[in-house]
């Protein structure tokens, strides 16, 4: 008898949510999983591996649909057919790397100084030297988690960082600003984090992200009710609204996420998507809540990516 794992081993191992191997599953007739006597999915290790394979592709830019329904021997030729460009590839990688671990480093090392004048014109270039995924990549996220890091070590002050922090916001404001400006009419999302949590940075990147493949992005900014998050959805006819979260002590929250949750899952209109971002989207007891709306819960910046790009298929009213 075959060994079978259930789906969330599965999501462990392949790196995907459980949410996007269903979706594979029911929409692209990706893998064809058996059920239990009380219906729960089983996957054989063969269909582990073709999970695996697929997101290798679609993480190198191939759509799930066009690749989901592949025979096992095309999905190996077009992963073999990519190694001799990826080894080509690893080369410039790794001067690209370095280019951003240099930028970033220089960055800290002004900080460290105080010479915030320095600093902007610093960000500013990185932002027009690299391209999109490498500056979120290699740039914003690493200083973001590095800057963090220092203020804990007492290597930093509190004011350095928001020092920082105001930078950074600017920029990103700016780069979103700059690639909404030709995407009124992609596809619509709109962002913010409840009320209660002033942590801004994961749904701008998420914003830039978006509008850089096409969204229509309606950044709404941080701390916002779940009312009037849900009728500036039903306003701007959004087809998703992007909820991040972030590790906020409880008494900071207007509401409790379960409540700020199911009042929006309440008020939203009846074609907006509800997507839930960040730690909180995986950890305790949050995906198990039970929501009147199909909820996808996003990990982190590359699961959002991937379900940016699996939602295109989204036709707006």
């Amino acid at each position: 008898m075959k060994e079978t794992l259930n789906i969330k081993a599965v999501s462990r191992l392949v790196g995907l949510n459980e949410h996007t191997i269903r979706a594979w599953e029911k929409r692209y007739r990706a893998i064809e999983p058996q059920r239990t006597g009380t219906g729960r999915r089983t996957y054989t290790m063969e269909e582990v591996e073709r999970l695996q394979m697929l997101n290798t592709l679609v993480r190198r830019g191939h759509a799930i649909s066009s690749v989901a329904s592949l025979p096992l021997e095309k999905i190996q030729q077009l992963l073999d057919s990519k190694k001799q460009e990826l080894h080509s590839a690893v080369r410039s990688s790794d001067s690209l790397n370095q280019d951003l671990e240099a930028t970033t480093q220089s960055i800290i090392a002004l900080l460290h100084r105080f010479d915030f004048e320095a600093m902007v014109p610093q960000i500013t270039k990185a932002a027009l030297r690299f391209d999109i995924r490498a500056f979120v990549y290699g740039v914003a996220l690493p200083l973001m988690r590095e800057v963090g890091l220092q203020v804990d070590a007492g290597k930093l002050l509190i004011a350095q960082e928001h020092a920082f922090s105001v930078m950074l916001r600017d920029k990103l404001s700016q780069i979103l600003n700059t690639l909404n400006t030709d995407n009124h009419t992609g596809k619509r999302i709109a962002l913010s984090t409840p009320a209660g949590d002033i942590h801004e940075f994961g749904i701008m990147l998420g914003g830039i992200l978006a509008a850089a493949s096409g969204w229509s992005v309606q950044y709404l900014g941080p701390n916002l009710p779940p009312e009037d998050l849900a009728k500036a959805c039903a306003g701007l006819n959004c087809e998703v609204a992007l909820v991040g979260t972030t590790p906020v002590p409880p008494e900071e929250l207007k509401q409790s996420w379960r409540e700020y949750l199911r009042d929006l899952d309440e008020k939203l209109p009846q074609k907006t998507a509800l997507w839930v971002g960040g730690a909180a989207a995986v950890d305790g007891p949050l995906p198990r809540l039970k929501l009147r709306r199909n909820t996808h819960w996003i990990s982190s910046i590359t699961q959002l990516e991937t379900a940016l790009s699996e939602a295109k298929g989204l036709r707006r009213a």
